[in-house]
């Protein structure tokens, strides 16, 4: 009828209704449709995960579980053997609660990676699934080594804090600074680990094996306290080991990050209370820059004490150099990179 519009059939519908090839096309394979269907709810979850951020919450959460039992698995090493007794039963079940939210939220990043096999055969993939299969299976096990490798799945979970940490600072805080609180923070959990697997091998109290490793790290080496164990001695080598393979190289990616930033983007400027200053930003060109200068420092205006600030994102140019470095403007014009 005139008036109304008709839906004109895609290529493969039409195909469907009159077969090019004179052959009988049938309804889309089942597989087509479960493909379609999968990719579907992989782009909901995507949404709900990353979009609509309960993936930082679910991580959140996983972060404060592995905390706390990471921590009060130390706690419980300078409680008395009775006091202790009373909290094995609870701490196992606090236990087993973590490794399985730890477990499910591993497989729901897993699902919503856009390269699924590289995100499994990551460094941090290995470390999750070693966590948490070394806990139910050791605990399943209930073998005389049960305890030790327990206790190794409890102190690795402190990693996810670093990982968590780096994840929420990632919009809030610069490339450089977030490079050196890494650093920092592996020293720290590298420290935290080793003094914990330590102590399950050497009769020493937690802060003596603490004592140890820092002293250790730090080349002194006083010798009051020294491994007597096999298991220990394995720990204080593997321990030297993933640090001069860890810190040099995250040292050498902030030395890079630093050497990527010019002159103007690491420059700084400290107030004077006794010397007023200008900021300008905007689109400053060189002109007009140059009798700006020229009004507001002649000697007739006394204003030779004033200082300039120049905020502006891209590097200065040919003659932008050529101005900032005149000796009368030298010392009163600041030029800064802001990204």
């Amino acid at each position: 009828m005139i008036g109304q519009f008709h839906k004109i059939p895609k290529t493969n519908q039409i195909n469907s209704i009159f077969p090019l090839d004179g052959t009988k096309v049938g309804p889309p394979l089942p597989k087509t449709h479960k493909k379609q269907a999968s990719r579907a709810l992989k782009l909901i979850v995507q949404k709900i995960i990353i979009t609509d951020g309960l993936g930082i919450y679910l991580s959140g959460i996983v972060t404060m579980l592995c905390l706390f039992t990471s921590g009060f698995h130390i706690y419980m090493k300078y409680q008395s053997e009775s006091s202790t007794t009373k909290s094995v039963m609870w701490f196992s079940i606090v236990d087993a609660i973590t490794c399985s939210v730890y477990g499910f939220e591993y497989l729901l990043r897993l699902y919503v990676a856009p390269q699924r096999i590289d995100f499994f055969l990551s460094t941090s993939s290995f470390l999750d699934i070693g966590v948490v299969s070394m806990f139910f299976i050791f605990e399943w096990m209930k073998s005389s080594v049960s305890i030790y490798f327990i206790s190794v799945s409890r102190l690795l979970r402190i990693i996810r804090l670093l990982d968590f940490i780096l994840q929420v600072i990632k919009t809030k805080m610069g490339m450089i600074n977030r490079q050196i609180l890494t650093i920092v923070l592996t020293i720290v959990l590298l420290m935290y680990i080793s003094s914990g697997i330590l102590q399950l091998f050497e009769k020493l109290e937690y802060h003596d094996a603490l004592y140890f490793i820092v002293v250790t790290l730090s080349t002194i080496g006083y010798g009051d306290i020294v491994p007597v164990t096999l298991p220990g001695k394995t720990v204080v080598i593997v321990l030297i080991v993933v640090t001069f393979m860890i810190i040099p190289k995250q040292t050498g990616d902030l030395i890079a990050l630093i050497n990527m930033r010019s002159i103007y983007s690491r420059a700084i400027y400290k107030k004077n209370e006794d010397i007023d200053h200008l900021i300008l930003t905007g689109n400053i060109e060189i002109e007009g820059a140059t009798t700006f200068c020229q009004e507001l420092f002649h000697p007739d205006h006394g204003n030779d004490t004033k200082h300039i600030i120049m905020l502006q994102e891209s590097e200065p140019s040919q003659e932008m150099l050529w101005l900032l470095r005149m000796p009368q403007y030298e010392l009163l014009l600041v030029y800064l990179r802001v990204i």
